[in-house]
């Protein structure tokens, strides 16, 4: 019988088409398909228009369902579109001259030249026994193949995890030192802020000191020539953003970037005199008539509202 001899072999023997028929291989190649390539394949072998929508049902199956879908249809794709009982035949009735140009073609099929003669000089009862013995030999191979590449997928999978795992384990270390450094970093940054804190100054309107009021007042003066001098359109832009710079540093004395309307009025500031930092408005409140300093567009709303009315 066929020892040895695969199913790619005895089909380029029969029939210039493709090396490999076995029936699962092309099934999945096909599923591998783009639309335009299955579409090619199916224009370019007619036979295959015939099982076109059990091809495409069989991509949609998973593994296991398409080992069962083979068994289930396996009797009809040899019927059909893989016909190896039909190629063999063809092998046989080639002429010598036709033989030799295959075989010269297909330097393999020249080790199982002689097992195809064997077969082409059987009966055809024998022939359809031989080739039922051929598939049952070719089934046992594939699927002792297939067991084959279970056990190798299964200790790459085991070696893969291995790899994983070595590499994991310093990874977690290392995450866990740069973790314990960040916690060490960010209680260094809040023992540095709470020092900064308890060391700054604290203004505060309620408790302030004849000399900081003296101070609040040149710098309310300041920041009103600071203002003008940004209403003066004869001033470049350059020189009104020097001006900025300049009172904003002037400002950090205080501690705070500007001096708010409650720190204006207890300073002795009259409250319709109070000053506001650059792009806001003063404004009254109705319940008391203290000081604010808000946007325009905020404004707008607390006016719509009758919670604040414009200062006179």
């Amino acid at each position: 019988m066929f020892t040895g001899l695969t199913a790619g072999t005895v089909i380029a023997y029969a029939e210039s088409y493709d090396d490999n028929y076995d029936f699962d291989d092309r099934l999945e190649k096909y599923c591998e398909m783009t639309d335009e390539e299955r579409a090619a394949f199916i224009e370019k072998h007619d036979k295959v228009k015939d099982h076109q929508e059990k091809m495409t049902e069989y991509c949609l199956l998973d593994e296991t369902e398409r080992e069962a879908y083979l068994e289930e249809h396996a009797d009809e794709y040899k019927k059909h579109d893989y016909n190896i009982r039909e190629k063999m035949d063809r092998y046989c009735e080639m002429s010598e001259e036709d033989k030799a140009a295959l075989t010269e073609k297909y330097p393999m099929a020249s080790d199982h030249q002689e097992k195809m003669t064997e077969y082409c000089m059987l009966e055809d009862e024998d022939r359809d026994a031989f080739i039922v013995e051929f598939m049952d030999s070719i089934k046992d191979k594939m699927s002792e193949y297939k067991d084959s590449m279970k056990d190798k997928m299964s200790e790459y999978k085991d070696s893969m995890k291995d790899k994983m795992s070595d590499y994991k384990d310093p990874m977690k270390e290392r995450m866990s030192d740069h973790r314990d450094t960040m916690k060490d970093q960010i209680s260094d940054h809040k023992d540095s802020m709470k020092s900064d804190n308890k060391s700054r100054t604290i203004l505060r309107a309620s408790n302030l000191t004849d000399e900081q009021k003296v101070d609040i007042r040149a710098m309310h003066s300041e920041l009103r020539d600071f203002k003008h001098s940004l209403r003066d359109k004869s001033i470049s832009d350059s020189d009104k953003q020097e001006l900025r710079d300049q009172f904003m540093e002037k400002a950090k004395e205080f501690a705070m970037t500007w001096i708010s309307p409650r720190h204006q009025v207890a300073a002795g500031i009259d409250a319709q005199q109070v000053e506001c930092r650059e792009d806001f408005e003063l404004v009254m409140k109705t319940s008391n008539a203290s000081p604010m300093c808000v946007k325009d567009t905020t404004a707008e709303k607390l006016i719509e509202r009758g919670i604040v009315i414009y200062a006179i």
